[in-house]
């Protein structure tokens, strides 16, 4: 090692630079146990345990602390969201729940993912960035220190941290072997790619544990790499990938023999919920998200019709909401999370008469169904103005159809009908 280090001193002064011997670590560095002091330019090296290159923490052996590095990006992200998102006010009743999502996807989310593209994970390791994530959530929309997130990251689409852990990996992969070829990593790949199972490389690991990049159903069918990155060419391609993985996670635990009460009510889709899109009072879209959510009833409390307590499915059956609706009683999941299911998620150029008909008739029961369940379940509340406004005007005077006033506006409606 001295020589090595007198080698970097003299290439030093013949190219005219100067190494900084304060910002240079020791590594596995016998001083602690009476070894001699490694020393450059005459200052002492600094030794430590661990060090930090692009903010990415390294241990003794020279590998990536994966664990440090979870720990750091948790602690930055948690402390972001405190300091920046919530004096916006995003817990607020009227700021949209899903915009404080999607500033939490842009703003926050970044700072769990920093190096991540080039770590392999233990499940303990992925867990803590779930919780953390789940904790940011939980600032986002409110809930208290216990509250689940499992539908609300639904509703939002959210993907967890392991998806997302997953998905950098699988962009960086693609990323890798689209290097120029002059590249130092290009270079490194072929030969870290053969290396030995129980080799001490990264590379091969990165690739087997991913399953975007190694499960063939997820990458077209193909099995060689050539093959995988060409069907994985474009980012649309990356995302039908990513999407169908979700969807097998979801359908995974959908499938269960006693699958989630609550995510089973929802749609069994992966995307942004239709009650987010379209346009009703805040009163309206706050007694959705919890009745979604289960937090109404949010604790055991007698119904008014008698000493019976207010479950989910007694509420219903109480306020026959079946009947209302004119469903079947057995219609899954349940008659008012089936119409729920059915929001359409962007509101059309030219509605038709069928859907205004449809909707005219269940969205101000809806409105009406889920005020009297709040009514039920927060008895000493006061419900005035808006808040008792079950007519659900604003939904439907989007999706009334057009009626033509003139001629040539008749001419016009009927080519667009046509």
């Amino acid at each position: 090692m001295p020589r090595l280090l007198k080698a970097a001193e003299e290439h030093s002064f013949s190219l005219g630079y100067r190494w900084n011997p304060a910002k240079c670590v020791m590594l596995n560095c016998a001083v602690s146990l009476g070894g001699p002091q490694f020393k450059l330019y005459g200052d002492p090296i600094p030794v430590q345990s661990t060090f930090n290159y692009l903010g990415v923490p390294f241990d003794d052996t020279g590998t990536i602390a994966t664990g440090l590095l979870i720990q750091r990006n948790v602690t930055s992200a948690v402390s972001a969201m405190r300091r920046f998102l919530l004096p916006v006010g995003i817990r607020s009743p009227g700021f949209s729940r899903l915009t404080a999502v999607r500033l939490y996807a842009i703003f926050i989310r970044p700072r769990f993912e920093y190096g991540l593209c080039i770590c392999t994970f233990l499940q303990k390791q992925l867990a803590l960035l779930d919780r953390a994530q789940d904790q940011c959530l939980r600032l986002a929309f409110g809930g208290h220190p216990r509250a689940s997130t499992t539908v609300f990251k639904h509703l939002t689409s959210t993907p967890s941290m392991h998806v997302r852990a997953h998905t950098l990996v699988l962009k960086m992969i693609i990323r890798v072997h689209h290097l120029p070829d002059d590249c130092l990593l290009a270079k490194l790949v072929p030969f870290v790619t053969a290396a030995p199972i129980k080799s001490r490389f990264r590379w091969p690991m990165l690739l087997r544990q991913n399953p975007l990049w190694s499960n063939s159903r997820y990458t077209g069918g193909y099995t060689s790499v050539d093959d995988r990155l060409a069907h994985l060419s474009t980012d649309a391609r990356v995302k039908q990938s990513v999407l169908a993985y979700r969807t097998d996670l979801l359908d995974r635990i959908l499938g269960r023999p006693d699958p989630p009460v609550l995510l089973s009510a929802c749609r069994p889709s992966i995307g942004v919920d239709g009650m987010f899109f379209i346009p009703m009072l805040l009163s309206d879209r706050s007694r959705i998200l919890r009745w979604r959510m289960g937090w109404l009833p949010a604790r055991p409390i007698d119904c008014s019709c008698g000493p019976t307590h207010a479950s989910r499915a007694h509420l219903l059956s109480c306020l026959r909401v079946a009947e209302r609706l004119n469903l079947p009683v057995d219609i899954k999941p349940n008659p008012l999370d089936h119409v729920l299911n059915m929001l359409p998620r962007k509101l059309p150029a030219y509605p038709s008469e069928a859907l205004f008909s449809c909707w005219s008739l269940w969205w101000p029961v809806v409105c009406q169904v889920l005020l009297e369940i709040e009514q039920i379940c927060l008895p000493e509340g006061t419900f005035t103005g808006s808040s008792i406004d079950t007519s659900g005007s604003l939904f439907l005077d989007k999706i009334r159809p057009l009626q033509p006033s003139t001629a040539v506006d008749r001419l016009f409606f009927d080519s667009v009908q046509d």
